[in-house]
């Protein structure tokens, strides 16, 4: 900060600094009253124009969800994969797309916003399923702004995946 301030004390510039702690945690939305400062405040900024979840692999239903009725497999969804997680899916789903088979965080993250327009193309789909990278256990340090981007097209909502298939009473998506 003491730096930041020299410079800017430097340089003649007129400016005033505030010093911002960083949140720890998922992102939340903004009080309804908070002024919005840029688009990439809203929890919805990376929405695509479906609705979209996040794919929580592997999880047990019971541990919660967002409350949203269950869906019943995944042939009217589109699915964006990270390392194959749901390679599964690519003959069974509406759609299909994997932002990096390879599994490589920055790759993913270059390929998002494309993938999640590309998402709005799909003919037929009710909805966009994204996989979950923090419950993959993704062990990378860009990890966590590529989950931001993903929490975010999701709007912070969850679908629990099991074996393929979505449990009917699940607390899963619609």
């Amino acid at each position: 900060e003491a730096a930041l301030r020299a410079c800017i004390a430097a340089s003649d510039l007129d400016f005033d600094v505030a010093v911002l702690e960083r949140g720890e945690g998922k992102p939340e939305a903004a009080a309804d009253d908070t002024p919005q400062q840029a688009p990439g405040q809203l929890l919805t900024h990376y929405a695509p124009d479906k609705p979209t979840f996040l794919a929580v692999l592997g999880a047990d239903p019971a541990a919660g969800g967002d409350g949203q009725p269950a869906l019943e497999g995944v042939t009217s969804s589109v699915v964006v994969d990270f390392g194959g997680a749901m390679s599964w899916a690519k003959d069974t789903a509406a759609a299909y797309r994997d932002l990096s088979p390879a599994g490589d965080v920055r790759e993913a993250a270059r390929a998002l916003f494309d993938v999640l327009r590309w998402t709005e193309t799909c003919e037929g789909a009710k909805r966009v399923l994204v996989v979950d990278i923090i419950a993959l256990k993704v062990q990378d340090d860009d990890a966590g702004a590529l989950y931001d981007r993903m929490f975010r097209s999701a709007s912070g909502r969850r679908v629990h995946i099991q074996g393929g298939a979505i449990p009917v009473g699940s607390g899963g998506a619609q």
